[in-house]
């Protein structure tokens, strides 16, 4: 009799350390999940921050590039074209690591300095060369240039805000999946 209620205790034993065993497995399971989903939402997030600052210095090149190739229908084109393409990918991704009303302000400031530039070239196509008008207006060009440019810094110092909040999520996941 003794003989069976040790076996029986044994087998207790054994049933409750495999099921201590599946359950922690499951856990452990359920935490790596958590951590492959958040890493997976911080990755999506940085390509999406690094598309945006693509576009945004694709958008700001056509104002400078104005000065070179002063081919306003071009580069105008190309402006317009690109702040599109700037426009959907802010409206892309939504998240709280970017300051959003920030970011679209200073764009919009860059983009108001950047049509001025475009507006004085249209006039300078009809200015005398070598005149008072001209010298004028490629100094209001190159006014608004440095407005745009400016305003172009303050937006990817945005961004760059947005990726150090990133770093520091990506940060706190892999501390947390070291406990």
């Amino acid at each position: 009799r003794s003989y069976h209620v040790f076996l029986l205790l044994f087998v207790l034993l054994a049933v409750l350390v495999i099921v201590a065993s599946v359950v922690t497995q499951h856990m452990t399971a359920e935490a790596f999940n958590r951590v492959v989903e958040q890493t997976d939402g911080i990755i999506r997030s940085q390509v999406w921050l690094d598309e945006l600052s693509r576009s945004l210095l694709e958008v700001n090149a056509a104002g400078n590039n104005i000065f070179k190739s002063q081919d306003v229908p071009t580069e105008r084109g190309n402006f317009r074209f690109h702040l599109v393409e700037l426009r959907g990918h802010v409206g892309g991704l939504s998240g709280d690591f970017l300051n959003r009303p920030s970011f679209e302000r200073d764009v919009d400031d860059m983009v108001e300095a950047e049509q001025h530039i475009f507006d004085c070239f249209d006039e300078l196509s009809c200015a005398p060369i070598g005149s008072e008008a001209e010298e004028t207006l490629l100094a209001e060009a190159a006014q608004s240039m440095a407005e745009m440019d400016a305003a172009q810094a303050r937006a990817m110092e945005v961004l760059g805000h947005a990726r150090r909040v990133l770093r520091q999520r990506q940060q706190a996941i892999q501390d947390e999946g070291k406990q």
